[in-house]
């Protein structure tokens, strides 16, 4: 479910959609299968806590991957399009593009119980770059 991640920039590339509000909906269905298994089990299996924390951290490692690889893909992008169409916006779709998945690891880490600065250090720091200005 965090490969929809990679949906992102096709909200934002060349749409004209205002900058984000909220975390993107794959964050929460992401979220649910851990989020069922602590509240099914949590008061049968002893260590059912653990257990959820260990997978929640598996699967932030794979998804600041998926971050880092959509945020290369939109720096392509744009500098694909910079060369083709001037006009284009995609500067500020980039800053779209990273305020969104700055809204959805974040949204990730509070609904793991993780924290973020901790656990998606390298996301969090390209994430920063993007937005920083010129």
């Amino acid at each position: 479910r965090l490969r929809a991640v990679k949906g992102v920039p096709a909200t934002y590339h060349l749409t004209g959609k205002p900058p984000p509000g909220a975390p993107s909906r794959y964050v929460a269905d992401a979220l649910a299968p851990g989020a069922a298994f602590a509240g099914d089990w949590g008061g049968h299996l002893a260590d059912a806590r653990a257990l959820a924390a260990a997978a929640a951290a598996a699967a932030a490692a794979t998804y600041e991957g998926l971050v880092l690889d959509v945020l290369d893909q939109a720096a392509k992008f744009e500098a694909t399009m910079a060369k083709r169409n001037k006009h284009a916006d995609v500067a500020g779709d980039a800053l779209k593009i990273a305020a969104q998945l700055a809204l959805d690891v974040d949204a990730f880490a509070a609904g793991s119980g993780l924290d973020a600065a901790a656990t998606f250090p390298r996301a969090k720091a390209a994430i920063a770059a993007v937005l920083a200005p010129n």
